[in-house]
């Protein structure tokens, strides 16, 4: 995992070189520009560097994040049906089937741990988006985050509208993570931070077989 983080702060090193180097030339002729001209140049640079920013942090992510799975891939509707089980459970994580894609999140209208969440002051909701593509057995990972507050739990729950994305990189590999995990959990086995979903359905995914691939969007 150390690798990767590694990797990760390289690659964004030399982006943010490959930035410096289109902007010498803006540099170096600045002064012979009138500054009218000069501020549009800069302009125009500041305005194309903006928009390529998040597009090439999304290929990096992409291409350095990406997790082989362990053994023969097992069958799309199997995968899916493992990661369902976890609402079987009295565990803290609900997995919300929609359309083309999960969702995993914190179980916040379970009246045990919505109480718990509003009592250590929780303000924030992770949400883990899961996409499936069967033909290359490969399972994409998306971060949102959205508002969250907690008006009569856990009848009067208040989520925002928009989720936002928010890269999380801070997960575990092992045999020792799985949605499993969830299967008896008890109020002071949790913080409610991101790598609580993450790396136990990271490690779920990968012994099923399929790769996984982080993504900022």
């Amino acid at each position: 995992m150390i690798k990767r983080y590694f990797l990760t702060i390289i690659a964004f090193l030399l982006l943010l070189l490959g930035y410096a180097v289109t902007l010498t030339p803006l540099v170096v002729i600045g002064t012979s520009l009138e500054q009218q001209t000069h501020l549009l140049a800069f302009g125009i640079w500041g305005v194309l560097v903006f928009g390529s920013l998040i597009p090439f942090l999304s290929m990096i992510i992409r291409k350095i994040w990406f997790f082989r799975g362990h053994g023969e891939p097992v069958a799309l509707k199997m995968l899916q049906e493992k990661l369902l089980a976890v609402n079987h459970g009295k565990g803290p994580v609900l997995v919300q089937e929609k359309k083309k894609k999960f969702i995993v999140t914190w179980h916040y209208a379970n009246p045990q741990w919505c109480e718990l969440m509003n009592r250590i002051g929780m303000d924030r909701l992770y949400e883990l988006h899961l996409f499936f593509d069967n033909a290359t057995k490969t399972v994409v990972f998306s971060d949102k985050n959205r508002s969250l507050r907690f008006v009569d739990c856990p009848e009067k729950v208040r989520t925002g509208f928009i989720a936002k994305p928010k890269l999380f990189l801070k997960v575990s590999l092992g045999e020792q993570w799985s949605v499993d995990n969830y299967t008896g959990a008890e109020p002071q086995d949790y913080s409610f931070l991101p790598g609580e979903i993450k790396s136990p359905v990271l490690g779920t995914v990968l012994k099923c077989g399929w790769n996984v691939r982080f993504s900022f969007f």
